[in-house]
């Protein structure tokens, strides 16, 4: 026979495994676990973290750890396992796929739009 204070407990635990379970009976994110919900694997876009999975960065599809990507979302490239937002051409920095913030040498940008300084003629000649 238990006693209130096991039944107590057992709830609780029931209840917080619960809470947090899948389709499949694992918490969230989990793609395998043990009985108490231990994650013993993830799924892609997670990370095994303590025996429970945690979320990679946004900008990730894979990752290893918070700081290891090993796949990127779209727009994305992986450099030195970090995924950096991929620029036009000719941007040294920007805030999306199809807007510069700092231009490389010799060229302006105007309206989301790179121009080339053209010195020899010296004249703007717009580069799709």
């Amino acid at each position: 026979m238990k006693t209130k204070r096991a039944q107590s407990f057992m709830r609780i635990v029931l209840t917080l495994c619960c809470f947090y379970e899948t389709s499949n009976g694992c918490p969230v994110g989990c793609k395998s676990c043990g009985l108490i919900n231990d994650c013993w694997s993830c799924n892609q876009g997670y990370y095994l973290s303590f025996l429970s999975c945690k979320p990679c960065s946004n900008e990730c599809q894979a990752c290893s750890s918070s700081t290891s990507c090993s796949l990127c979302q779209p727009y994305y490239i992986l450099q030195n396992n970090q995924c950096i937002l991929q620029c036009p051409q000719n941007c040294i920095s920007c805030n999306s796929p199809t807007t510069c913030i700092t231009c490389a040498d010799g060229v302006l940008a105007m309206y989301s739009t790179l121009l080339y300084l053209q010195s020899k003629f010296n004249e703007l000649s717009i580069m799709q």
